[in-house]
C-alpha cells in the first residue's frame, strides 16, 4: 500500500512539475511577443537602481537561504548516524 502512495505521489509530482514548464515556456513566448511589440513601437523598458538592487537581494536571499538549509540537512543527518 505504501508503494502504491509514493508512486501515485511521484505522478502527482511529476504532472506538476511538467505544468510548470509548460507556463514557463508559455510565458517566454508571450515575452517575446511584448518585446517585439516595443521594439516596433520604439518604445524602451527602464530599469532604475531600485530594481537592480531588489534582484541582486533576490538572488542573495535564495543563495543564503540554500546555505542554511543544507547546514541544517547536513547536522540533522550527523544526528541521525549517531
Amino acid at each position: 500500500m505504501k508503494l502504491i502512495k509514493i508512486k501515485i505521489l511521484t505522478v502527482i509530482s511529476g504532472l506538476l512539475t511538467l505544468n510548470g514548464l509548460i507556463m514557463l515556456f508559455l510565458g517566454l513566448c508571450n515575452q517575446v511577443d511584448k518585446s517585439t511589440h516595443f521594439l516596433t513601437t520604439q518604445q524602451a523598458i527602464t530599469l532604475d537602481g531600485y530594481t537592480d538592487l531588489t534582484i541582486f537581494f533576490g538572488v542573495l536571499s535564495i543563495i543564503v537561504f540554500g546555505i542554511i538549509f543544507f547546514a541544517s540537512w547536513v547536522k540533522s543527518k550527523q544526528a541521525k548516524a549517531a
